[in-house]
Order: C-alpha cells, then sequence, then structure tokens
C-alpha cells in the first residue's frame, strides 16, 4: 500500500486498518488522531482488502459497474449498476456514522419522498467495513448552482428547503426514535454531550480568538455550555439531519429531487438543523428575506415556530465550528477559506452577544 511517500506492507496495512476501526468503533476523531502520523484514511482504500471487498459485494448485488465518487477519512461513494439500477454503494470506516444513516434512512423511508431508497446495508466484519446501498437521485448539488439561480428560484429553492427540512424534523416519535437511535450512539442525551466535547475541545484549538473577543472565549465557552444543558428541560427531541445544507440537496429544473448524506443524523433539538443553512449557505442578515422565506416554510411543515434564543446558541456553535475548521486547513486549502474563518468569528461575536 502506498500513497505520498508512504509505503506500507500488506502485513502492516492490515494492522493500520484494524486500528483506524478500532479507534471510529470507540468515537475517536480520525482527523485529529492520524493527522499527526501524516496518514490518511483514503490510503487505506489503496490495500489489498478494499479490493476484495468490492469483488464480493459485486457477487452478491451483481455489480457490472462502479465509479468512485468521493472519498473522505470517514467513507468512500460509488456509483454503481447492480440488480437495483443505479444506485449509490457507501463503504463506511466509520461505524457511528454508519449506524446514522441507515437508522435515520430507516426511520425516514416512508414518510418522505425526496429521501433515498434503501436497499442493502450490511456490516462485513472480516473486513472491519460497513456498507449501504442507496438510490442514486439524479440532480445537481444546489451548492455549485445556487449562485447562478435568478433572485425568484432562489426564492423558490429555500422555500422548498425550509418545507422539507420541516417534514424531516416532523419526524418526533419518541418511542420510534429512541427504539432506533439508542444503540448507535445518537439519542438525545448523547447530542448533548457531543456538542459539550466539541466546545471543550473548540475552546483549548482556539485560544488566540481572544485578542478579538472583550470576554475571554473560557467564559464564553462556559455560558454556552450552561445555556445548552437547560436546553435540556425545554429541547423537543426531533430527527435531525445533522449537516442540512447547499452540499446536501440535489436540484434539477429549480426544483429540489433529493436530500443526501444522514451520516450526522440523530435525535436533538428540533431548532438545530436550521443554523447549519442560515449560517453556511447564505448571509442570514443581509439575505433576511431569503431567510425568512426557508424559516416560514420550515415553521409551517414542522408546526413549530423558530426560537431564536436557541437558534442564536446554535449560531454561536456553528460559528466558532467554522473557525477551527479553517484552521485545521493546510496551505492552499486554508487561505481560500479565510473568509468563512473571518465569518465564522464575526457570527460567533455576534451570537455571544444575544446569548
Amino acid at each position: 500500500m502506498h500513497r505520498k511517500g508512504i509505503l506500507l506492507s500488506d502485513e502492516a496495512a492490515s494492522e493500520y486498518y484494524k486500528l483506524v476501526w478500532r479507534l471510529a468503533t470507540e468515537g475517536y476523531s480520525l482527523m485529529y488522531t492520524l493527522q499527526p502520523f501524516c496518514i490518511w484514511i483514503d490510503t487505506v482504500c489503496g490495500c489489498k482488502n478494499m479490493s476484495i471487498i468490492l469483488n464480493e459485494l459485486k457477487q452478491i448485488y451483481s455489480i457490472i459497474g462502479i465509479e468512485l465518487i468521493k472519498e473522505s477519512m470517514n467513507s468512500s461513494i460509488y456509483l454503481v449498476e447492480s440488480r437495483y439500477g443505479k444506485t449509490i454503494l457507501k463503504l463506511y470506516y466509520n461505524t457511528v456514522r454508519y449506524h446514522r444513516e441507515i437508522t435515520s434512512l430507516k426511520v425516514l423511508q416512508s414518510k418522505d419522498e425526496y429521501i433515498p431508497r434503501l436497499f442493502a446495508y450490511g456490516l462485513m466484519e472480516k473486513f472491519q467495513c460497513g456498507y449501504i446501498i442507496e438510490e442514486y437521485i439524479e440532480g445537481d448539488i444546489l451548492k455549485t448552482v445556487y449562485k447562478n439561480l435568478p433572485e425568484k428560484s432562489k426564492k423558490d429553492v429555500l422555500y422548498q428547503a425550509g418545507a422539507i427540512l420541516g417534514e424531516i424534523n416532523a419526524v418526533t416519535d419518541e418511542r420510534l426514535l429512541c427504539e432506533e437511535f439508542n444503540d448507535c450512539g445518537a439519542a438525545a442525551n448523547d447530542w448533548l454531550m457531543e456538542q459539550a466535547d466539541k466546545l471543550k475541545e473548540w475552546s483549548i484549538k482556539c485560544q488566540y480568538l481572544n485578542e478579538f473577543l472583550e470576554t475571554p472565549l473560557k467564559e464564553h465557552i462556559g455560558r454556552l455550555n450552561r445555556r445548552l444543558f437547560r436546553l435540556k428541560n425545554k429541547m423537543k427531541p426531533t430527527l435531525i439531519h445533522g449537516d442540512y445544507g447547499f452540499r446536501n440537496i440535489l436540484v434539477r429544473d429549480k426544483h429540489i429531487k433529493g436530500i443526501i448524506d444522514f451520516e450526522y443524523g440523530m435525535i436533538a433539538d428540533i431548532q438545530y438543523d436550521l443554523s447549519k443553512l442560515i449560517f453556511n449557505d447564505i448571509d442570514f442578515e443581509k439575505d433576511a428575506e431569503l431567510r425568512n422565506i426557508f424559516l416560514r416554510a420550515w415553521e409551517k411543515n414542522a408546526n413549530e415556530k423558530v426560537d431564536w434564543e436557541k437558534l442564536w446558541i446554535f449560531l454561536a456553535i456553528q460559528g466558532l465550528g467554522a473557525v477551527q475548521w479553517v484552521d485545521r486547513q493546510k496551505g492552499k486549502n486554508y487561505k481560500e477559506n479565510l473568509d468563512y474563518k473571518i465569518k465564522g468569528i464575526q457570527i460567533f461575536k455576534k451570537a455571544m452577544e444575544r446569548v
């Protein structure tokens, strides 16, 4: 196995693969755990085991064509021709994200026409890998086409995006959600702890932000944590997508065709998903009309009113998250995302004035 100057024997590659699987199973962030060694998960994709995995799946599901679409540290995504027709094959090296995706898709199969149909899934424990075969939805990623849309089409798409998210977040059957999500680290209490853990980690990594803040970052983080756990008593648990934004919305002819990538799906506060899209994809202050179109559509379908007190808490988390994400980038990628970092700092400061 060879990549970027790293050469491993098949035996060493196998041991590395087992290490990755164990860390992922135990919930470690592979980005932080493995980056110091300059070894990326996609290195594993070149090892002998990966070819065996794909060959085995080809035989089971009559796959006759396979095209790699995307690789990340947690998964590889392929477009394949299988017994189900043109489909998406996902291979997961992170069991938490594997379970969250299949659980979200199972819960939503009969509830929303924009959700990919789930054809097959399973854990291949002898290879330390999980797989999902789901419907391929024709469409363009909204993030790549949004800027070129006419103003009216932007309004239409944002209304559709709000309405569909409202339908997803309207899944509030606590018994169903608990039965499905409790076993994969995605229950409501898991979400609260996940936010607290992130804030603790970011407070250490982003200490330099003190020079931009009137109040020390540590005090801001403490206040955010207190407000988060105060939400526990007024939280309305629901299914969230976890990464709802333009990059996971497929469009064709100015209409939304599908919502994809539920690997962050879990039980959380019903307002949380709103913060991701209005932070990442629109200027929610400058583009107030577009923001309100999105939020009104969500309110109608979720049967819930937007709670700005909660939303500013979640926007503060999104802002700090953007800062630490850019800080992890290297070279050209870091420079290209500096505006995103600046936006994160600005939103964090504004949010903390309101929290």
